[in-house]
């Protein structure tokens, strides 16, 4: 059985490891991390995609609208506009056990 490892032990092997085995060891790492935190957990399981051009140009306007000071849209107003109600009405839309009461 092996004996207590530190950090100084795990980065000199990582320091080993030749470049084509980072991202392996990446994912292993992300994999052992998920196990105990959900969040990335969630984000192991997300498809790696790459934005659409309009997404970049909708992100960058967003962004200097917010650089320019530019009142945000009020939360409620977003809803509307998106046609998804309230965010009190979005737990009734909700599987139950998932934000309904």
């Amino acid at each position: 059985m092996m004996g207590q490892i530190d950090k100084a032990t795990l980065h000199a092997m990582v320091d080993q490891l030749p470049e084509c085995e980072w991202a392996a060891i990446h994912q292993a790492l992300l994999e052992r991390l998920a196990e105990h935190d959900p969040v990335l957990r969630a984000l192991s399981y997300a498809p790696e995609e790459e934005p659409e051009e309009d997404e970049i140009k909708a992100i960058d306007e967003a962004m200097e609208s917010i650089a320019r000071g530019d009142p945000a849209i009020p939360h409620e107003e977003l809803m509307r506009e998106l046609g998804i109600g309230t965010g009190r009405s979005i737990g009734k839309q909700l599987p139950r056990g998932i934000f309904a009461g």
